[in-house]
């Protein structure tokens, strides 16, 4: 259950065993809330991770939110705000710094199936987390971001694992893994009322169907013994319903091989099948959300996953789309188109995605020679399900934050301009033919705007000089180039792509500057940081050293 290891050894400091699983807050009221339950109620998927603090460093913490309020998650393509119990838009900054002497916090994924059709994910949230905070019995110290970049719109709650009042927040596994789910359904059914006997039957002829993991499948493993599962007779109208779902969907496990018709009533699941499912589920809603964001420009059947038995190497491409996970998937995911044709489907860590360039940017992935176990988080949903340790997780590198398209006609040393004539000939599809194209086109305008590309620190300054003149003219402010021992304060305002990498823009008094923005500094854009630099420091560090500080 925790990242680094038992529950025992959980956060900063120990617990009794199996403190986490029984004595928690919400045991009583999941099982009240399971009385209430029938297959009436309106769907509602739930995942839950509890992520403890590194040691001391609860950097993990602010990344997250970071990752929950990145660009393209609201309506109109924007960024994500953070909510709570009375205010619509407010910082991270307060809530990370409360955060600081948390053991763990609560991370909570909540996906109503009929979140189409609700007319406010920010009410509903907030009407959730008042029954939740009557369940646990306190008052607890949350933040949410509504999404609506995926096919299901849903919701990020993170709940820290701390409170003025009480101290430490423990919940029992019942109430994560059954209370949370059965109170969101509750109030979904409040909004949207019980679900028609059309609509149930509606479901589940397409459950019986779907290419993944879904209740039917839940019932049947239930049901079964030993791998082996007997057909029941129906014996009312109710049961019939019941009855004939569960045939169509054992002939459809059949005809993908997990499961075989023995006799009469008598079928047999082959051994792990369950797994199978959930694992075609995570590749069909990949493909679908792929297909979204690529468009015409992937053919689907060129879609790839390094083998388990890769014996490793890099993957050069075009950031095709990011995936956010949604409450029944594992994890975010990156589509790469390869210089090869193909198109790579490969796992990152959560905490990388707000660092990842834009769609269309140039990237190349190191795919480890053997498949690496995950971080040891476990995420509960209403399948108590482990995260998948067969995931890779590749080390990325940019290649240019540009697309190559704009590449082509910069003023500046570029991606293109490390190419040569007998890299780009054997191109011949996909991405690679985009790129030969793209190189051949980059050649002509060197050669009319009698450009060398040879003299690549003159390039480069020459591209740092526009983008400043641009943004000179923009904020009439004065553009300073820090010395070695300079300090500069201001408010770190965006991030500029170039074509020789990213570019932090802090504004300060009448003057603004443009350094490479690190890891440390990320997570304070829109903030007031101060700025060192210093022989031995390249760009910016935490301000334990040489460097920034909020």
């Amino acid at each position: 259950m925790s990242r680094y290891g038992k529950p025992k050894t959980f956060g900063r400091r120990r617990f009794a065993p199996k403190s986490i699983w029984s004595r928690g807050r919400g045991q009583g009221a999941a099982a009240a809330a399971s009385l209430w339950a029938d297959a009436s109620r309106r769907r509602v998927f739930v995942r839950v991770t509890i992520a403890p603090a590194r040691g001391a460093n609860t950097a993990a913490f602010a990344q997250h939110l970071q990752y929950i309020q990145r660009d393209g998650t609201e309506k109109d393509g924007s960024a994500a705000k953070l909510f709570d119990r009375d205010n619509p838009d407010i910082s991270s900054r307060d809530f990370n710094d409360r955060s600081r002497a948390d053991d763990h916090q609560f991370r909570i994924v909540v996906s109503p199936e009929d979140a189409g059709r609700m007319e406010d994910l920010t009410a509903f949230t907030r009407r959730l987390m008042n029954q939740v905070e009557r369940d646990l019995g306190t008052r607890v110290d949350w933040t949410a971001a509504c999404h609506y970049n995926t096919g299901q719109p849903h919701v990020h709650i993170v709940i820290r694992g701390g409170n003025d009042r009480d101290g430490e927040i423990i919940i029992a596994r019942k109430y994560l893994t059954r209370g949370l789910r059965y109170r969101a359904e509750d109030l979904v059914t409040q909004d949207l009322g019980n679900r028609t006997w059309r609509e149930l039957s509606a479901s589940r002829h397409h459950e019986a169907l779907a290419e993944r993991f879904t209740s039917i499948d839940r019932n049947l493993s239930r049901a079964a013994r030993d791998g082996q599962y007997t057909l029941d007779a129906a014996e009312d109208s109710s049961g019939q319903s019941v009855w004939i779902a569960n045939l169509r969907r054992l002939r459809h496990l059949q005809t993908l091989g997990l499961a075989e018709h023995v006799h009469d009533r008598e079928w047999r699941f082959t051994e792990g099948w369950t797994d199978t499912l959930k694992s075609i589920g995570l590749r069909t809603a990949l493909l679908n959300a792929v297909a979204h964001d690529l468009g015409n420009r992937m053919v689907l059947n060129t879609l790839a996953e390094p083998p388990a038995d890769s014996v490793g190497g890099w993957i050069t491409g075009r950031l095709g789309a990011i995936i956010e996970p949604s409450a029944r998937d594992k994890g975010p995911m990156i589509a790469v188109e390869g210089l090869d044709g193909r198109t790579w489907m490969l796992h990152v860590p959560e905490h990388d995605v707000p660092g990842l360039p834009d769609p269309g940017a140039v990237i190349s992935a190191y795919v480890p020679a053997m498949r690496q176990e995950l971080p040891k988080s476990r995420h509960i949903d209403d399948n108590s399900r482990f995260a998948d340790p067969s995931m890779i997780f590749p080390s990325l590198s940019v290649n240019s934050w540009l697309s190559i398209d704009d590449l082509t006609r910069r003023r500046a040393f570029t991606w293109l301009d490390q190419l040569s004539e007998e890299t780009v000939s054997p191109l011949s599809s996909g991405f690679g033919a985009d790129v030969r194209a793209a190189w051949q086109a980059r050649q002509k305008f060197l050669q009319n705007e009698r450009l060398d590309p040879l003299s690549r620190e003159e390039l480069q300054a020459a591209e740092i000089n526009a983008v400043a003149a641009a943004e000179a003219s923009r904020l009439g402010k004065r553009y300073v180039e820090l010395d070695n021992r300079e300090v500069f304060r201001g408010v770190y305002a965006k991030d500029i792509n170039t074509a020789q990498g990213r570019f932090a823009l802090i504004v300060g008094e009448g003057r603004f500057t443009l350094i490479p923005p690190t890891d440390d500094i990320s997570p304070f854009q829109g903030q007031e940081v101060v700025v060192e630099r210093s022989p031995l420091l390249r760009g910016i560090g935490p301000v334990r050293g040489r460097g920034i500080e909020r």
